[in-house]
């Protein structure tokens, strides 16, 4: 099986979060690692053709990215790869660390290649769906990727994607953190010293009082304080103040609405409608816990 080769092309701008946030734009998709590797003497050299395709070459990017952005194959669950011809998808499977080595069969018998396994590997349909146009491939795999973070990919949502990227990280930032403030604390204590610390996660109104459309958003928010409850009692012996935060809603141009709720942008000619209602933003700033007004990014 091998996808069919094509026309078409594609775009993407890259931009920074203060250039985001004075337009209104979701910033919540970021890059956490990338890396690029070249053949090696195994290309050859190990007289098989898996090298030659460049297994080893996809396991060597794998594994950097792995390690620079601290997170394994167990922490993802949505999967954008180049299945340019069938069995190369099962064996960046395996170069990926999605099963090991000689399992790519199993692990697809299994189902945990789809909906309801392990990982949802390329739910845009892949190239072998949707058509091959060469240098626009790698960006239409992109796109795909950021829809699934930002919730947006409809019918195809693979759910968890956001909140792996809400839940998932402060966990594992915690969790790395762990045995060094026990062990600094156990030195403390065995010197007479008596150090406070203080951790501060953050959520959100979603994740407290809920908010319609949002549900993996709020979901992972709620899923912060309990976190949050869950590391205080565990951390209270080693006098670590553990809180969390909830801000209320940050006021921007895609927020900004009437009580008709007829605001608009144009976006390539369409009029799109956006805003919120002021009598929920009103809403919203009451259940402030500080009381304090909404943060205001409106250009200008």
């Amino acid at each position: 099986m091998a996808c069919p080769p094509t026309c078409g092309a594609a775009a993407a701008i890259i931009c920074s979060k203060e250039f985001a946030d004075k337009h209104g734009l979701d910033s919540s998709v970021r890059i956490a690692a990338q890396a690029m590797t070249t053949d090696g003497p195994e290309t050859f050299g190990a007289h098989d053709m898996r090298e030659v395709v460049g297994f080893s070459m996809a396991k060597r990017a794998a594994d950097q990215v792995y390690e620079a952005a601290g997170i394994g194959p167990e922490d993802m669950n949505v999967v954008e790869l180049h299945d340019c011809f069938a069995h190369n998808e099962l064996i960046t499977y395996e170069a990926l660390g999605l099963c090991g080595r000689g399992e790519a069969a199993k692990f697809v018998d299994d189902g945990d290649n789809t909906y309801g396994g392990k990982y949802v590997t390329n739910p845009s349909g892949g190239l072998l769906s949707k058509g091959h146009p060469l240098g626009a491939t790698g960006l239409a795999q992109c796109t795909e990727l950021v829809q699934q973070l930002r919730g947006q990919a409809d019918a195809r949502q693979v759910e968890g994607a956001r909140l792996a990227l809400h839940l998932t990280a402060p966990c594992k930032i915690l969790r790395a953190a762990q045995p060094v403030i026990s062990a600094k604390a156990r030195e403390e204590a065995a010197a007479g010293q008596e150090v406070f610390r203080k951790v501060v996660n953050i959520s959100s109104i979603a994740g407290t009082g809920g908010n319609a459309g949002q549900i993996n958003y709020a979901a992972a928010k709620a899923g912060i304080l309990g976190v949050t409850r869950t590391m205080a009692k565990e951390w209270g012996r080693y006098k670590v103040n553990v809180n969390a935060v909830a801000f209320g809603p940050i006021r921007t141009r895609l927020t900004e609405g009437s009580a008709k709720g007829d605001s608009t942008i144009k976006v390539e000619d369409k009029e799109i409608k956006v805003g919120v209602n002021p009598d929920l933003l009103a809403q919203m700033e009451r259940m402030i816990p500080l009381g304090s007004g909404p943060i205001n990014l409106r250009a200008g």
